[in-house]
């Protein structure tokens, strides 16, 4: 019947949800503990997502989800970067240093 369909069709959808939601579950605990930096920022150039070794490599510590690029991002290369990557949509690399160390972030 037409009910039962509605019944199936709204199980598989809550299915699906949750499947999605474990998957973003581990993927964002497996950003959070790797050693490498990532920091997102949406459309609006605001804050998505630091994870600690980003936070870290780039002196951000305090740094909140929804702030804007340039509240965040103090180094100007790396504030460059980003900036060209949100324009362009393509990955840019770019190598600085800190504390007389060389870093390198893609």
């Amino acid at each position: 019947s037409l009910a039962q369909g509605i019944y199936a069709m709204a199980d598989s959808m809550k299915n699906q949800i949750a499947s999605v939601s474990q998957t973003y579950e581990r993927s964002s605990l497996a950003m959070t503990s790797m050693p490498i930096g990532i920091l997102t920022f949406n459309e609006k150039l605001k804050l998505d997502f630091a994870n600690p070794a980003g936070k870290a490599l780039l002196g951000i510590e305090l740094a909140e989800i929804g702030q804007r690029l340039i509240e965040v991002v103090r180094i100007p290369e790396v504030f460059d970067c980003i900036l060209a990557t949100h324009e362009s949509g393509k990955p840019n690399e770019i190598e600085f240093q800190i504390n007389q160390g060389r870093t390198s972030l893609r």
